[in-house]
């Protein structure tokens, strides 16, 4: 899976310098054609173009029918174009074991499990339906520090 632009990508000049030097590091693939692109890739030139000319399709009506994405600002229509490769993953877990506040797991009962703690990913409910960026990591020092604590003290 890739993410495609093209020289309309961004009109600061400190962005542009970002990504040459993305270019540069190999991030970042960059060719004068789609079918260029597509080779440099590994991909079908034919389905490459095709998809763009969708998606150029969809910009152009403000209607995207197959992945119904709501932000359709620019075509990708004017060389050079710009690849990168995307992956999908877990940044953050939001289920888990509850605890309590002294980070003892709790049963079915909301009654502390006798020398059972829990903290980081591994518990839930701690920032409800989303977190903000970052804020796991005071959840798994503080909860941490508090979970070494109590399981010392028992």
């Amino acid at each position: 899976m890739y993410s495609i632009a093209d020289d309309d990508f961004s009109t600061l000049q400190e962005d542009r310098d970002f990504l040459e030097g993305l270019v540069l590091m190999g991030q970042v693939v960059k060719a004068d054609s789609l079918d260029e692109l597509a080779r440099l890739l590994d991909l079908d030139p034919v389905l490459l173009n095709t998809a763009i000319a969708d998606y150029n399709r969809s910009v152009e009506a403000q209607n995207d029918p197959r992945f119904h994405r709501k932000t359709l600002i620019n075509k990708i229509d004017h060389p050079p174009f710009y690849a990168t490769a995307k992956t999908v993953t877990v940044h953050h877990t939001l289920g888990g074991v509850e605890i309590n506040e002294r980070t003892q797991v709790l049963n079915s009962q909301k009654q502390p499990i006798p020398h059972l703690f829990a903290a980081g990913e591994v518990t839930g409910g701690i920032h409800g339906a989303n977190r903000l960026g970052g804020n796991s990591f005071p959840d798994c020092i503080v909860f941490g520090r508090i979970a070494g604590t109590e399981a010392a003290r028992n």
